[in-house]
């Protein structure tokens, strides 16, 4: 009961240091009112004209200022389908303090009938693709009702769809305003859209008028780029007005690739054969490839030199190279090290008529603070208040390596470790970790104690997956457990664990701390062996995905599934009590308290078992635009003795329940209330789990 009641403070501590973070700053010495407002409440246009209000208190209740307020009002009024919305006001001088008040004539709520719009002139596009430009909020609870009239909507789809039609070579378009007739009780609005087309423009011609000094192949590729330019499978290309800087981009871009790093690329438009065609005239300069010199690097302090020039590609006497000179950008931009990175190929000291020309490359260097430290609180239903707390050095000696310092400490576990990591092992792609960890945790039955060290190095194949491949030892030890009797407490052993493991991680879910979409899948391997120095022989995998499918703004359904197995693979060995899986608990199957799910010894003590299995579903609603969301969610789940059972689905455990979340910078502060449909014996019907962060 007490840490709930420490937990509810934290809270709302929470809630109301975000609450005042978006109060304005300014005294508002003054008193806000609305009349005749009925369908937009005085605290909902109170938060949306709270700029226009904080400025008139500041001109000190000024009246061009209130009569901005009223302005914004009416906006936001025919933003909601209210077009003969009309705002006056008024301010009233009281004894100790004015009064602004605001008087609204909300008029009636008008929709659009999507059956009566009426389209002319129009080849290009079908009547739904039409409409669809018209599309926007509707009436209805899920908004799923008639469309609303919002003429500043209405009156931008000519401009957008203008601009449609000059993207695919209709530049000579015309699209008058939009037509709007509306019924005699001013609630029903019928559109009108006429177009005219015209003609749709394409590339006849794209020829080399003038060419520098190009060598066979460079000229070559040139006429390549120019006969794409110049049709396609569907015959010659529909011209736009960005085609001309589309073709001197990409010869441009060629002539880089190909080493001339000052080329000169013209693009003229001239009339076509035919109406409808216009001819590109393309003059081409490449001017001299170039050679590196020497490599002149500036603003380096700390990092080491033999760091830098490890992620610079050339060296004096290399050809130059965009792709070089990229890559060199990219790679000192990603170690992290630096806030700013300029590069240039500087010009020739001397004019010179050999090609390639002798020229140097120039790298400036802004250095990034590489100490940060961190404390961060946290809350969870069983551990209860926990503090993390840690200390990083991104650039240990000029190096670029990091060197980690983190801990822990809740009020039932104690966690700390230290970490090396090389981003760029052995100058290559692959990260190496090597770090030691300790690790003192009260589990419902028992208490683990586990000290450790691990090498591991990871391959990143994109920004959103990797594999992972490495060694770890772990020394582990339990003490405080129940009288556990029977076939488990063969597993009451201290026993130390020498393995390797493999793993692939993908994840594109976004933002972290509350993932509204993408996916996340990682899976593991991890195989023990006397022969590696493990006092266990055993295999363990584990599988865990999610993915997140945003419906509409504001709501996401998301899934997880999570499963584990671990075997031994000695036939008289056993698997110790704290290497099993456990179920239950705030990030498990939720009607159930902590490890709760699963075999039991005699005593009603949780045992765990050789495989788990965890799915859930949860349907996450953000309550408009504040810091609340709710959620419905679906729970299932299971442990087994054997790990030979894994596929079994017997003894499943389920829940159904309703959270309460309040968004938070670091995650959302989760209140879950889960219901077991199939509770039995000991177990509770409902279970509230109160925690921090997302629960998958």
């Amino acid at each position: 009961m007490r840490a709930t009641v420490t937990f509810l403070l934290l809270a709302l501590a929470a809630c109301r240091s975000t609450q005042e973070a978006d109060e304005s700053a300014v005294e508002r010495a003054f008193d806000f009112a609305v009349e005749g407002n009925e369908s937009v409440t005085t605290g909902a246009l109170e938060r949306a004209l709270a700029f226009e209000l904080d400025e008139f208190a500041r001109s000190g209740h000024a009246r061009p200022l209130a009569d901005d307020a009223a302005h914004g009002a009416r906006v936001l009024y025919r933003r909601k389908g209210f077009p003969f919305a009309t705002v006056d006001f008024r301010v009233e001088e009281g004894e100790d303090r004015p009064r602004l008040v605001l008087t609204v004539d909300e008029g009636p709520r008008t929709v659009i009938d999507e059956d009566a719009l009426e389209v002319r002139g129009v080849a290009e596009f079908t009547r739904a693709e039409i409409a669809a430009w018209f599309d926007g909020p509707r009436t209805g609870l899920l908004g799923r009702g008639p469309l609303l009239y919002v003429a500043d909507r209405v009156e931008a789809v000519p401009e957008a769809l203008r601009t449609e039609y000059v993207a695919r070579g209709f530049l000579d378009v015309v699209v008058p305003p939009v037509g709007v007739e509306f019924s005699a009780d001013r609630r029903t609005a019928k559109l009108t859209l006429e177009v005219r087309e015209g003609l749709r423009y394409r590339v006849g011609d794209a020829r080399l008028e003038q060419v520098g000094d190009l060598d066979e192949e460079v000229a070559a590729s040139c006429e390549q780029v120019l006969r794409g330019a110049r049709s396609d499978e569907d015959g010659p290309r529909v011209f736009h007005p960005r085609f001309p800087w589309e073709l001197r981009g990409a010869l441009h871009e060629l002539l880089l690739r190909r080493g001339h790093p000052d080329p000169m690329v013209d693009v003229r438009v001239v009339p076509g054969a035919e109406p409808g065609l216009v001819d590109l005239a393309v003059t081409v300069h490449p001017g001299p490839r170039a050679v590196i010199d020497e490599v002149l690097v500036t603003g380096r302090e700390k990092t080491r030199p033999s760091f830098v020039d490890s992620r610079i590609q050339f060296e004096p006497g290399d050809a130059w190279s965009v792709q070089g000179e990229r890559e060199s950008l990219r790679r000192l931009y990603q170690s992290g090290l630096f806030r700013r990175v300029s590069i240039e190929l500087l010009p020739a000291q001397a004019p010179a008529d050999e090609d390639p020309v002798a020229r140097s490359f120039s790298v400036e260097l802004e250095e990034a603070p590489s100490r940060e430290y961190w404390i961060e609180p946290g809350y969870g239903s069983y551990e209860e208040l926990r503090l993390r707390i840690g200390a990083r050095e991104k650039n240990l000696f000029g190096t670029g390596r990091q060197l980690a310092l983190e801990g822990a400490l809740a009020v039932k576990a104690t966690r700390g470790r230290v970490g090396l990591v090389d981003p760029w092992f052995l100058r290559t792609s692959l990260v190496g970790d090597l770090s030691a960890t300790f690790e003192e945790r009260e589990n419902p039955s028992f208490t683990e104690r586990e000290s450790g060290f691990g090498a591991f190095l990871t391959q990143p194949w994109t920004r959103a997956q990797a594999t992972t491949f490495g060694y770890q030892f772990r020394s582990t030890a339990i003490t405080d457990f129940e009288a556990i009797t029977g076939e488990v407490a063969e597993s009451l052993e201290d026993v130390d664990l020498s393995s390797l493991r493999l793993s692939h991680r993908y994840d594109t879910r976004s933002p972290v701390f509350l993932p509204t979409v993408g996916s996340y899948f990682e899976g593991s391997l991890e195989w023990g062996d006397d022969t590696l120095g493990s006092e266990l022989d055993f295999l363990r995998t584990t599988v865990a995905g999610a993915t997140y499918l945003p419906l509409r703004e504001g709501t996401v359904l998301a899934a997880s599934l999570r499963l584990g197995v671990i075997a031994p693979t000695a036939a008289d060995a056993t698997i110790p009590l704290q290497e099993r899986f456990f179920n239950g608990g705030s990030n498990a199957v939720r009607s159930f308290e902590q490890d709760q799910l699963g075999p039991k010894d005699p005593d009603g003590d949780p045992v765990g078992g050789e495989s788990y299995k965890t799915a859930s579903l949860e349907l996450r609603q953000r309550l408009g635009e504040s810091h609340w969301e709710l959620a419905a969610f679906y729970d299932a789940g299971d442990v087994q003795s054997q790990a030979a059972d894994w596929a079994s689905f017997d003894d499943f455990g389920t829940a159904l329940g309703l959270g309460l979340r309040y968004l938070l910078p670091v995650g959302p502060a989760r209140l879950d209330l889960a219901w077991n449909p199939d509770a039995s014996g000991d177990e509770d019907e409902l279970v509230l789990h109160l925690a921090l962060g997302i629960s998958f």
